[in-house]
């Protein structure tokens, strides 16, 4: 259920970015079509009630147009929607102000007016449940001030309008159901093949492809904020004899045990992959040399203590470097790799790291 809702969750922010050219195409348009509906306005609304409106209207697509700017920044999805409803709410409240201050207002002519209102409450990259919240509300409250405000209303155009914003609500939430379950496999599928592309198959932890994505963004943030950022480059010793000895497939089933250990003993955000036949590099965001020296002591340990299926005794070597300012994440594994080889050379299953200045 977790892993459900956190696909979900995922789904609805991939939806919003790829949707964010929509948004800003819409809020464009409402913006310049607000401002035209002042022609109508002025001709229509006398003495102190016009000045009002034009407030508004200037008002709300300045405020569309500040959300071209601001609203590409805003992560969460759910804070995005919140506050595309809250655009459209406010759009259907400027809508029944200038509607009940028209002193003979058209009702068929409004009607288009809150049918375009409910098309966009469902166009505009929004959650269906906030969607049909302002479909609904948008259709009730001017059928209510339709017939309160305009005067003689025949019957059976009030009963024609709630049958055409029935329809089109039912509609719009068919045609966004069925294109938001499309959207979403479509998802599911280039999320599992990207998993596939960055994955290692034998180890089924993550691969060189992995890691450029994960370091260009943790090297980046951590430079930004300040914080430390280390690579572990870990070899599995004497791995080449393993095969020899015991076949390449007791070999291949001591690196996807490695794997399993790495995996319980990292946290959330810690990046492992599969770098080499017998080599794993660990990138370790906001934690220092020291800290990563630590980690790799207790993955020692768990190796060292580990009833692999062959019945074997494993050991690892490690070398440990930690980002200094400007330094690529190549930079970092090649030292990485240098500690590493001296690990081998003092004995092996041992732990080398970089000195206060990175160098060896």
């Amino acid at each position: 259920m977790a892993g459900t809702i956190k696909n979900k969750d995922a789904f609805e922010s991939y939806r919003f970015n790829e949707n964010l050219s929509l948004y800003k195409f819409f809020a464009v348009f409402i913006s310049a079509f607000n401002l035209f509906l002042l022609v109508p306005d002025i001709f229509n609304l006398n003495g102190p009630a016009m000045w009002p409106v034009i407030a508004m209207r200037l008002s709300y697509s300045l405020l569309l147009f500040s959300s071209l700017l601001w609203m590409g920044r805003i992560k969460n999805h759910i804070f995005r929607a919140l506050i595309t409803t809250g655009l459209e709410l406010l759009a259907l409240m400027i809508f029944l102000l200038v509607f009940w201050l028209y002193p003979k207002p058209d009702y068929l002519i409004n009607m288009f007016g809150v049918m375009a209102i409910v098309l966009i409450a469902f166009v505009v990259p929004n959650l269906l449940s906030l969607a049909l919240c302002v479909s609904v509300l948008a259709a009730a409250s001017y059928i209510s001030a339709a017939a309160v405000h305009i005067q003689a209303m025949p019957l059976n155009q009030l009963f024609a309008g709630i049958v055409y914003l029935v329809f089109e609500i039912i509609v719009c939430a068919v045609f966004f159901m069925i294109f938001h379950k499309n959207h979403y496999r479509e998802f599911v599928a280039k999320t599992e093949l990207e998993r596939i592309y960055s994955t290692d198959p034998l180890t089924k932890v993550g691969n060189r492809v992995k890691l450029e994505e994960e370091a260009d963004k943790w090297l980046a943030e951590c430079e930004r904020a300040g914080l430390p950022l280390s690579v572990v480059l870990m070899d599995v010793d004497n791995l080449k004899r393993i095969n020899d000895v015991h076949g390449h497939l007791v070999g291949d089933t001591v690196l996807y045990e490695i794997a399993q250990i790495l995996r319980a003993n990292l946290r959330k955000n810690d990046v492992c992959v599969r770098w080499g036949g017998d080599e794993f590099v660990l990138l370790l965001p906001h934690m220092d040399a020291g800290q990563a020296s630590e980690l790799a002591a207790r993955v020692k340990d768990a190796v060292s203590r580990y009833d692999f299926s062959a019945h074997i005794e494993i050991s690892c070597s490690f070398g440990i470097a930690q980002m200094m300012k400007g330094q690529s994440i190549e930079q970092m594994i090649g030292l990485a790799d240098r500690l590493m080889y001296r690990a081998k050379e003092r004995g092996k299953n041992m732990i080398e790291v970089c000195g206060a200045y990175n160098e060896i």
